[in-house]
């Protein structure tokens, strides 16, 4: 996994669509080809402002490790930024308001011709109590720091969102989000 941790992309830099398969065109059916498109994801670290944060941690439907709203960047044109508004909203109902490149943590390299946009935004502590789940999630905590480091080190929580997380601690320090 590479991470880059400095603001080094153009925030308001359109991308590609979530991934697909592609056929490459030849005139010989022999010499086609399928190629994944380049898959672009948003995952959002959701922090509650109680007196010893909590962080919005859910789990979809079909899955069973746990993870931070997340999900492609899927509309024609749709920046970064705001596929992570979107899939917050999408998937625990909390709108996300003004997001700068201060909410930006980084991006990461998660397989092939696949990129993680990672955000970090701070919520008042009320909103904690307003989540309305998605249609594909099944749960949702708003779960201390250590509990988080808890369940990664036990293995219960999605690698590339656990990666995040590593990343996110290491981010926030001293930072205004």
């Amino acid at each position: 996994m590479s991470f880059r941790t400095q603001f080094d992309i153009d925030f308001d830099l359109d991308w590609k669509p979530e991934a697909t398969l592609i056929r490459t065109a030849s005139s010989s059916p022999s010499d086609q080809k399928i190629i994944q498109a380049p898959y672009k994801g948003a995952l959002t670290i959701i922090e509650y402002a109680t007196d010893i944060p909590q962080y919005e941690v859910i789990r979809d439907n079909d899955k069973f490790l746990m993870r931070f709203p997340f999900g492609g960047i899927i509309l024609p044109g749709e920046k970064p930024v705001d596929g992570a508004k979107r899939e917050s909203r999408e998937e625990v109902g909390l709108q996300l308001g003004k997001m700068t490149k201060d909410n930006f943590i980084g991006e990461f390299n998660c397989g092939p011709n696949c990129t993680h946009f990672v955000f970090a935004k701070r919520l008042p502590a009320e909103l904690k109590h307003t989540v309305v789940l998605g249609e594909e999630q099944k749960d949702h905590a708003a779960m201390l720091e250590t509990t988080i480091d808890r369940y990664i080190s036990n293995g219960m929580f999605s690698p590339n969102h656990a990666n995040a997380w590593v990343e996110f601690k290491k981010w926030r320090v001293g930072k205004s989000y």
